[in-house]
């Protein structure tokens, strides 16, 4: 599960338009689409909107914590030209200094830079590297509920040193997160299939309980038997373990080699 959170409808028209996101009619505190693996919410400008809107998704859709966030919009920038997309890989928040660190542990398709969230529109660029308003209430929040590495922020240029801070139309805003989402496909595509690897993972615990029930494990051979359910499923997510054949095994080491006969069988999957 991927969510996505822009402060404006107009930052998040492309990417419903993108994945045929559905707007769910019957929630009326906050503008929410989604689709299977994808939900989409509009905060409203500024860091209590974003922390308040991250807080109200998670609570309304019982996210799991290997569920995947992303902010998406765009921010003013010292020395990037306009229309630039850029990842924070370290973000500021200018009114307390506190300082977030988004873990990178894929290579971006697009640069990446630091960025300073503030609580008014800054005109006069004073912070080296991007501007916005929610980024670190958006990190702090959704960081709260996920591991680092799934919590990234995207932005894209919309006015600088040369083209100061102005007011935008709204097909302004959407044409330029629209002219980047190459860039915003490849993160998105990065997070669901990480947050989708991590589900398939922390699916073990409950397969392995039905075994244990049915044949008392020791210690040393719990931890065997979780660490070839894991390798099945990392080899290939697709893999369908038939209980029953696990557990008609008639001793803990019959298990083992049943599961060893499976991974000597797998084929690495990899997704397109």
């Amino acid at each position: 599960m991927l969510i996505i959170l822009t402060a404006l409808p107009c930052e998040g028209a492309p990417i419903v338009s993108k994945y045929n996101l559905k707007k769910q009619t019957e929630i009326n505190a906050f503008q929410i689409y989604k689709n299977d693996q994808i939900t989409l919410i509009v905060s409203g400008l500024g860091k209590t909107a974003a922390a308040s809107a991250v807080g109200f998704i998670h609570a309304l859709t019982n996210l799991r914590s290997h569920s995947a966030w992303l902010n998406i919009g765009i921010a003013g920038h010292s020395d990037l030209e306009l229309g630039a997309g850029f990842i924070a890989n370290k973000i500021i928040d200018c009114s307390t200094q506190k300082t977030y660190y988004p873990p990178i542990t894929f290579t971006p398709s697009c640069i990446t830079d630091q960025l300073h969230t503030v609580d008014q529109p800054d005109s006069e660029y004073h912070q080296q590297g991007g501007v916005d308003m929610e980024a670190a209430a958006f990190y702090a929040t959704a960081s709260r509920f996920s591991s680092g590495e799934l919590v990234q922020c995207y932005k894209v240029v919309s006015d600088n040193k040369q083209s100061p801070v102005r007011k935008f139309q709204k097909h302004e805003v959407t044409e330029m997160v629209e002219n980047n989402m190459r860039d915003i496909s490849s993160l998105t595509n990065h997070l669901l299939e990480v947050s989708n690897a991590l589900e398939t993972v922390n699916q073990i615990p409950e397969l392995f309980d039905k075994i244990n029930d049915q044949v008392r494990l020791t210690h040393s051979e719990q931890l065997l038997v979780k660490a070839r359910l894991r390798q099945i499923k990392l080899l290939n997510p697709k893999t369908s373990i038939n209980l029953s054949e696990v557990i008609n095994s008639s001793s803990s080491q019959k298990i083992i080699q049943h599961l060893d006969k499976i991974i000597s069988s797998q084929s690495i999957y990899f997704q397109s």
